[in-house]
This record gives C-alpha cells, structure tokens and sequence, in this order.
C-alpha cells in the first residue's frame, strides 16, 4: 500500500476505535459477564454463630439490717365508748349507778349489757361497771349522799296511818 492511501485509512480505524470507545461498546476495561436472571438470586452466607447469653445473675435485695428496721409503734387504742363508775358505797344498785349517770333508772338494762359476766344482785366495792358513753349526761363520780337519798335512816320511826295516840 502505498503510504498516501495508509494515513487516512489509520485515521478511519483510530477515528471508529474512539467512536466505539465514547459509545461504550468498546472498553478497555475488562468486564465480568452479567448472570442471567435465574442466576441473580445471591446467596448470603450463612449467619455467624452468636455465643448464648450469659446467664441471668440473681441480684440479692440487701436484708434490712438492726439499724436500718423502723419498728413501728401500733396506734393509740381507740377512746372507750364508755366511762367506768368504781363501786365505793353500800346500797348501789345499777338502776341507782343508770339514774345518776344516765337520767333515767330504766337504762340499767343497758348497762348489764355493756358489762357482760356482771351479776347486777352482787355489787361489791371495787367492782368497776362501764355505762356507754351515749347513754351518759354527767361524768361526775355518785356521791354517797345521792345513795342516802333513796334508803330511809335507821334513827327514823316509820310513819303510820291511822289514828295517833
């Protein structure tokens, strides 16, 4: 060939190398092949084995020490529902002891309730007998002038009816 006719055809085969290069059909990379369709399912490898927890450590609460219990005193008891009458005279009776604290004589009966095991025929000094609270109109102790009030004094002669002498 002759070398007038070999430069332009150089340049024909450079200019359509370039062309092949910028259109990407060409490369001078060098390309794995695509997989096909069926083939694109990746398998991932199989997860790394994980060492097992440790065991759950049992956390012992701190037993309270002697300094640390508070001992709680238990509340005060309630207030009576009664006031309590100390037997201290010959002659009193319940429906004397309901008369002086209650107003009525009647309220004996509830009295003998509000002492269980008390034998109202048998009052003795010293016995203590709880009258309610509800039924109460004085707190202040019997006095034995009250008890003299109701029983007629030995000195005394009885009144007779009748004609007189």
């Amino acid at each position: 060939m002759h070398k007038g006719k070999q430069l332009p055809m150089l340049v024909l085969i450079i200019g359509v190398a370039i062309i092949w290069t910028i259109s990407g059909c060409v490369t001078m990379e060098k390309k794995e092949p695509q997989p096909s369709p069926v083939q694109q399912q990746v398998e991932t490898p199989p997860p790394k084995p994980t060492p097992p927890p440790p065991p759950p450590v049992e956390v012992e609460k701190p037993q309270p020490s002697q300094q640390q219990k508070v001992e709680t005193s238990p509340p005060p008891p309630p207030e009576p529902d009664y006031i309590e009458h100390v037997v201290r005279w010959q002659g009193e009776t319940l429906s004397l002891i309901s008369k002086w604290y209650t107003g009525k004589f009647s309220n004996w009966k509830a009295i003998v309730e509000a002492n269980p095991g008390l034998n109202p025929k048998r009052m003795r000094k010293g016995t203590i007998i709880k009258i309610p609270r509800e039924l109460v109109r004085t707190q202040t102790p019997m006095p034995k002038s009250f008890i003299d009030n109701f029983y007629k004094k030995k000195d005394e002669e009885p009144v007779l009816f009748g004609p007189k002498r």
